[in-house]
């Protein structure tokens, strides 16, 4: 009995360390053309249509992150906080962008581009 429950608690261990994300397929929205994704000519345009404004992160703004500058936001993408803030409920205060969603094709782009390596150019 001892040797079962000593396996068990091995087990319990193990697998609460482990936190490999599996790799999501995403599917392409109708009119959401492109399948490479750049920072620079395509998710710059999303960060600034919905979270670079002066209320969040823009330089200067209350938010804690210049999303304006790649390097900022390569960093939040290694850290896992732009991915898991955009696939959060509305109705969740740490959601991004606030109060609302980004429409399937932003949100197709940031996730096909974060599993594409997050290139810059």
């Amino acid at each position: 009995m001892m040797k079962w429950s000593a396996l068990f608690f091995l087990f319990i261990i193990l697998s609460s360390c482990a936190k490999e994300k599996l790799q999501q397929t995403i599917i392409r929205p109708p009119n959401c053309d492109s399948l490479r994704f750049t920072f620079n000519e395509h998710i710059l345009p999303i960060l600034n249509a919905n979270c670079n404004f002066t209320e969040c992160h823009a330089p200067g703004g209350r938010g804690a992150y210049d999303y304006t500058t790649y390097p900022t936001v390569a960093n939040r993408v290694r850290a896992g906080t732009i991915e898991y803030r955009i696939e959060l409920p509305t109705s969740d205060p740490q959601h991004m962008p606030e109060k609302f969603n980004l429409s399937q094709c932003d949100y197709f782009q940031i996730k096909t581009w974060i599993q594409q390596g997050y290139p810059e150019k």
